[in-house]
């Protein structure tokens, strides 16, 4: 799984904790409701001082920030697509919706 969807992941994650909506989120990291919701879905790279200020809005470290949670924690934000019984499957699976989703933004810029 890419870097920057595990971040994405665990953005989602920890938003749904706290109930928090991606609007307000998105008004406390300085970033616009659209630039969060790339971040969410994985297709937005951040420096290193960004990690930071979204892991002390969150309250957490930058280590939770960006470790892998695993396929369990994960299972809930993928619709659609039920349980994923592998890792690897899941991987695969969310590999090839990322390079779709690449495509198709270079496409239709």
């Amino acid at each position: 799984m890419s870097n920057s969807r595990i971040l994405g992941n665990n953005i989602a994650l920890e938003l749904s904790k706290r109930n928090l909506s991606v609007g307000l989120f998105a008004k406390n990291i300085g970033f616009t409701e659209t630039e969060t919701q790339k971040l969410i879905e994985g297709r937005m790279f951040l420096p290193p001082f960004q990690l930071k200020a979204i892991a002390k809005t969150l309250s957490i470290s930058v280590e939770d920030l960006t470790a892998d949670r695993g396929c369990e924690a994960y299972n809930s934000l993928i619709h659609n697509f039920g349980e994923f019984k592998s890792s690897e499957n899941q991987k695969l699976v969310l590999d090839m919706i990322d390079m779709y989703a690449d495509l198709e933004e270079a496409l239709y810029r």
